[in-house]
């Protein structure tokens, strides 16, 4: 008969059934509720590790259950030994007037701690891993600022959205700028025709007024030094054309620079992702919200940052995919540049 005082030799619980019981437990929102005083920090690890007595074991269960606290600083760890580069590191506990050892687990790090836990982006719980610690990460943010960020959820696999404004019209792409731009000196970018050995962009307003005219020997173009800034919430319609051995080739395409309140907004999300969020997450999650925002070439560009953290990683490139296809850009440029 098993001794209930001695403690487990064999891990217990191990990381699979322990991320079963915190997947499937659901306490309320806070950091403690009506759990009763929280164990300190050695005993929570001990629990993650599966180091401590059965009493204590099932004693730690029946409390991590009812916090949240609890419940995600233990996540915490189990997330940090399964992917150590997705988190900063953990911060100190921090002492309390009644409870000196009680973990301090704000909701900044709960949207970490309890990330792959929660239900999934497709309302199946998620494995442990990116999707479910973006799913945390965007709740977190979303309930410490709802007048900013109201109901953002991150972008469902497979979920469309909506093409940027005026797809090209023409035979060949123009990538950029396209949809809403937060800039307002935006880089020109358009599909290379072979033979095209010159190229002229020109600008106007959605009236139809010129602004101004430049060539490139290549397809793209800076916007020219000499030339004013773009008004922010206006609309313009640019043109890359060029003679090739087929002919004129040309597009012509409309962009908005986003208006003072919208780039307001998409700074304040990343100040307060940057404040929230691991730091392994906040372009992806950057890139997520630029998407919901219709903020589609800043999406690309957080979504190439995540990329580079973690190069491969099917969330960073579903995410990169989306935002191009929603500038209209042509099927096979998904790859980061």
């Amino acid at each position: 008969m098993d001794d209930p005082d001695r403690p487990d030799r064999a891990p217990s619980p191990p990381e699979d059934r322990l991320a079963e019981f915190l997947a499937r437990t659901r306490p309320p929102a806070g950091t403690g509720g009506d759990a009763g005083p929280c164990p300190g920090p050695s005993l929570l690890a001990g629990f993650a590790e599966g180091r401590l007595h059965p009493r204590e074991r099932d004693a730690a269960e029946e409390h991590i259950a009812r916090c949240g606290a609890c419940r995600t600083a233990v996540a915490g760890l189990l997330l940090d030994r399964e992917d150590p580069d997705l988190q900063e590191p953990a911060p100190l506990p921090a002492p309390r007037a009644v409870l000196p050892w009680r973990f301090a687990a704000p909701a900044a790090a709960a949207a970490l701690l309890a990330a792959f836990l929660l239900s999934g982006i497709f309302g199946t719980p998620s494995p442990v891993g990116t999707e479910g610690a973006l799913l945390a990460a965007a709740r977190d943010v979303a309930s410490a600022r709802p007048d900013l960020f109201g109901e953002f959820r991150p972008l469902g696999r497979g979920e469309a959205l909506p093409p940027a404004l005026a797809p090209k019209r023409g035979a060949m792409a123009l990538l950029s700028p396209a949809g809403t731009v937060l800039g307002t000196r935006p880089w020109f970018r358009w599909e290379a025709v072979p033979g095209v050995a010159r190229w002229r962009v020109s600008l106007r307003t959605a009236e139809g007024d010129p602004l101004w005219s430049a060539e490139s020997p290549t397809a793209s173009l800076p916007f020219p030094p000499g030339e004013e800034d773009l008004r922010p919430g206006t609309r313009y319609i640019w043109e890359a054309s060029g003679e090739g051995p087929l002919g004129r080739e040309g597009s012509r395409r409309a962009f908005d620079i986003a208006s003072a309140a919208e780039r307001r907004a998409f700074e304040e999300a990343g100040r307060v992702i940057d404040a929230r969020a691991p730091a392994g997450l906040r372009p992806l999650l950057r890139a997520h919200f630029a998407l919901r925002r219709g903020l589609y070439a800043a999406a690309v560009e957080e979504a190439e940052a995540f990329l580079l953290l973690r190069p491969g990683d099917p969330s960073g490139r579903e995410v990169l995919a989306a935002a191009r296809r929603a500038l209209g850009e042509p099927e096979g440029v998904g790859e980061p540049r």
